[in-house]
């Protein structure tokens, strides 16, 4: 309420009407020796608990009320009373909840002050807490997987609400490999997964065989097969049988048995490669020579062009000149620790060879000078010249 004090000579009523007008909601109005100081009251609309009123005019001095600025039609405050109009509320029905939509309880709500009740004559309240149902969430089932997951992939695995019907899905982890089988060829094993059969890599290696008295084998269950058809000769001096040549033997991959009987001579170990004894024979591409054998001859591998997997056995102790000649696709190499001598130019024109691993590097000696066999990739060029390298002494 705002006060403006304006002291007015009043001459005549519709004078004092307009000064009132142009002054605004405090006058000075001068009746009778009484000096009106007039305050205006603006109106107010009645609510549902509250009364309003009426607009009206209060002089402050007298505490006389009027419904005019001017002060001439004197009321009562009770003139100005507006009655609370009562709270009118209409029901509002009760709604479920759903799984992820809030409902209500039923409520009756009052459109004029906006209160909610818990009974038609509003006389309980209701807070919004007190009327809301909460959401009821989802009722999943166990699910289905619905996309099986392999060793790459993941898998899928779906759920439905037993409420509403709505999906939602999840991932199912996927189970890698399990590089769990062996599988195996005649020269190498590796490992393969036991459900998609992917082969792990770096997992496959040519046979270990292992002897034993009835049986050669790998450790992941390989047998060998024997070559047959090669030729023997049974050497007095070397109390063994030296395989001479290929005879009938038509295959790729060459296993000499570690012992053979020729039917006059008894069952001795096979101890050699004689001179010459697979000389050009280009179709071999997997060696493995058992561990009896002590010596490889002359040119007895001399232009297997063809041999990419060559298995000395621990037991050697010579590889004599040109042994292995220009067996052009070789790439590796190892050279036991019972080796005592190579022969000139025993691995010479081995175009492809690109490591040589000496087991025991030390204590070699080639055109009068000590030579260290220590770096594969190095030795690999020094045997490839074809000088001849021997160990008097092994450590």
């Amino acid at each position: 309420m705002t006060k403006k004090k304006k002291k007015i000579i009043i001459i005549s009523a519709i004078s004092a009407a307009v000064i009132a007008a142009a002054a605004g909601t405090a006058l000075w109005l001068l009746f009778g020796g009484h000096e009106h100081f007039m305050l205006s009251v603006r109106a107010k609309n009645a609510t549902c608990t509250e009364d309003g009123n009426t607009a009206y005019w209060r002089c402050e001095d007298c505490g006389k009320y009027f419904s005019d600025s001017l002060g001439e039609n004197e009321i009562s405050l009770g003139d100005t009373v507006i009655p609370a109009t009562g709270h009118h509320p209409q029901l509002v029905e009760r709604v479920e909840a759903a799984c992820t939509v809030a409902g209500n309880i039923a409520y009756w709500h009052c459109e004029g002050c906006d209160g909610n009740f818990a009974d038609e004559g509003a006389t309980q309240p209701l807070t919004e807490e007190q009327i809301a149902i909460a959401a009821s969430g989802h009722a999943w089932d166990q699910g289905e997987v619905t996309k099986e997951p392999d060793c790459v992939n993941v898998g899928e695995r779906t759920y439905i609400c037993a409420n509403c019907t709505q999906t939602k899905t999840e991932s199912i982890a996927a189970l890698n490999h399990d590089y769990s089988v062996t599988d195996y060829s005649e020269t190498e094993h590796w490992k393969e997964c036991s459900r998609c059969g992917d082969e792990e890599n770096g997992s496959r290696a040519y046979h270990a065989f292992v002897a034993d008295s009835s049986i050669n084998a790998c450790d992941c269950g390989a047998e060998i097969v024997y070559s047959q058809g090669l030729e023997y000769t049974y050497s007095a001096e070397d109390e063994g049988y030296m395989v001479t040549g290929a005879g009938s033997f038509r295959g790729q991959n060459l296993f000499i048995p570690q012992t053979y009987n020729d039917g006059t001579n008894g069952e001795h170990n096979v101890v050699g490669i004689s001179a010459t004894a697979f000389r050009y024979e280009s179709a071999l591409v997997f060696v493995r020579l058992p561990d009896c054998i002590t010596k490889i001859e002359q040119d007895a591998f001399f232009y297997c062009t063809g041999i990419e997997v060559l298995s000395l056995p621990d037991g050697l102790e010579r590889i004599e000149d040109n042994a292995f000649y220009g067996c052009q696709s070789l790439v590796q190499i190892t050279i036991p620790a019972s080796v005592s001598y190579i022969g000139e130019g025993a691995f010479a024109q081995c175009l492809s060879l690109q490591s040589a691993t000496f087991e025991n590097p030390v204590g070699w000696t080639g055109g009068g000078e000590t030579v260290d066999f220590g770096d594969p990739a190095a030795a690999a060029e020094l045997i490839i010249q074809g000088k001849a390298f021997s160990k008097e002494e092994r450590n």
